[in-house]
Order: C-alpha cells, then structure tokens, then sequence
C-alpha cells in the first residue's frame, strides 16, 4: 500500500529548542499498524532554512512510503540594546558609553564594536548612537538611543582687594580663577567698582567680565578701599612791632 508522509513545516526562534517534528499520513494506515522512527532535521542552529528529512521513519513492508519533505525555518532572535544616558561636566573626559540588552545572548555569543556620540564638546545633549555595536546574522538588533548631557563647569572668580589714596587713579582690577579655563578659552570684559571718589570702600563688581556658555561663573566680591590723602599745613613765623596791628596769619 502506498501512503504519503508529508513533513509539516516548522519555524523557531534562534536559540530556542526544536519544536516537535511532525507529519500528515495519507492515505490512513490498516488496522493496528503504525510507524517507528522519527523525522530528522539537518544539523545547525543558523537562522535559515533547515531540512526535514525522513529520518528513521518506517512502516512495515506492506507499505511503500512517499516523503514529502518540509524545513524548519530558524529565524533571528530580537534584541534590544538600550543605550545608558550619560553625563560629563565640559573640558572633562568622555564616559565610557554603556548599554543593556534584553533578552540574554545566546551562549557565547558577544556584541563587537561600540557606541559612538555625537561630536561636540559644547554644553548640551549630544546623541549616543549605535555606532559599530553589532552582532552576528543571528539577531536582528533593536536599538534605544539615549544623549550624553554636557554640563557647564563652575569656575570662580574671585576680585582682588584694592586701596588707593584720595585723589589717585584707580588700580587696576584684577582677580584670580579656579579652577583653570580648558583650552583656550579666556574672558571677555573687566570688572567695575562702584562708582565714587571719597573715602571709603567702593564695592568692585562682576561688570562684564564674562565666559563663553560652557561655563558658569561663580563671582567673589572685594572692595577698592580709597584712603585719605595726608597733607601737611606748615604755619609761617610773623613778627611786629609792640602797638601795631598783628600780621596775617599764612601758611
């Protein structure tokens, strides 16, 4: 008798287990009869498509068997790399730019490459990429970006106190930094005082002195202390005559 063993289609997800292998029979069996054996796939774990073969598959010899033969069909496995946010104050080093997955890899595998940001050293959010991050042909890789933030760094600027006498030009203003400005960057503008030229202290303020907007300034007050001027008032000696009117009195 002949029958006909159609193998059934098979699909599954990279690095799962096979599913059962299984199979149509038609026309149907006689009686009590069955068969031994089981379908067998060709051998690999690549996503792609795999063989279904007869295997060990058989009926007693009062059948002749047909096979039809079907795949199982290994598909790639979906990853989500999801990029970590980052942070760094301006002028310093990069992060090391880290990520999660989900679900677990399979076995050995591993990720090759890395991450890579946008370029940039300006304060804001420059986006993290997916860069060189990849795996091999077995996963399809869903990526979830996220931004390194760069902050603006502090810097204090602190005035120094100045003194002068009643009447003098002003000193120049000047003032002290940390910590230390990154590259090339430098300051723009001058402190001022308040204005006034009697004695006493005279606040000395920020005035123009600004950076550019990776920073943010911290600004330490002093005074321009104006002191008086001494003079001296020398008196001159007078005479005159006993009767006669006194002189005028000079200096």
């Amino acid at each position: 008798k002949t029958v006909t063993v159609t193998a059934a289609a098979k699909t599954k997800v990279y690095g799962e287990s096979d599913p059962e292998l299984t199979y149509t029979v038609a026309p149907a069996l006689i009686g009590t009869d069955e068969f031994t054996g089981t379908l067998e796939r060709t051998t690999g774990e690549n996503i792609g498509n795999h063989a279904i073969g007869q295997g060990n598959l058989t009926l007693n010899s009062n059948y002749a068997v047909t096979y039809v033969p079907a795949d199982l069909n290994i598909t790639a496995k979906t990853v989500t790399v999801t990029a970590a946010a980052k942070t760094k104050v301006y002028g310093e080093t990069d992060p090391e730019l880290t990520y999660t997955v989900a679900p677990a890899l399979i076995g050995t595998d591993e990720f090759t490459g890395t991450l890579e940001r946008a370029t940039g050293e300006n304060i804001g959010n420059h986006a993290i990429g997916q860069g060189t991050l990849a795996l091999n042909s077995n996963y399809a890789v869903t990526y979830v970006p996220a931004d390194l933030n760069i902050t603006a760094k502090t810097v204090t600027v602190t005035a120094a106190a100045k003194t002068k006498v009643y009447g003098e030009a002003d000193p120049e203003l000047t003032y002290t930094v940390a910590p230390a400005l990154i590259g090339t960057d430098e300051f723009t503008g001058t402190l001022e005082r308040a204005t006034g030229e009697n004695i006493g202290d005279h606040a000395i303020g920020q005035g123009n002195l600004t950076l550019n907007s990776n920073y943010a300034v911290t600004y330490v007050p002093a005074n321009l202390s104006i002191t008086a001027k001494a003079v001296t008032v020398t008196a001159a000696a007078k005479t005159k005559v006993y009767g006669e009117t006194d002189p005028e009195l000079t200096y």
